[in-house]
């Protein structure tokens, strides 16, 4: 039994996605394969990353709920959720993930 993730609303500018994770958290690993990002990271509630991450950097963050990531560039981001990939966001602006149980 593994975690399992789907899309359940998407627009422009937001994507979400619901997740059952396997166990009491799940973990959300932020990458940038592509140049550079400017991210703003919400987990439960609480800002917890602002800034610019650039080519191959990477943040894991331990969610219990919920994670809302606002992504300046998407197309520079690999996002994966208990080693899941999501895939890439091909819009050159602005876009917001929200993940929650």
């Amino acid at each position: 039994v593994k975690t399992s993730i789907e899309k359940v609303a998407e627009t422009s500018k937001k994507i979400e996605y619901k997740v059952v994770p396997f166990g009491e958290s799940y973990k959300v690993e932020i990458s940038v394969p592509g140049e550079k990002c400017w991210f703003s990271v919400k987990v439960d509630g609480n800002v917890v990353y602002e800034g610019l991450m650039t080519k191959d950097m990477s943040k894991i963050f331990d969610v219990k709920d919920s994670i809302t990531i606002l992504m300046g560039y998407p197309p520079a981001v690999k996002i994966t959720v208990d080693g899941e990939e999501l895939p890439t966001v091909q819009t050159p602006s602005p876009v917001t993930i929200n993940i929650h149980t």
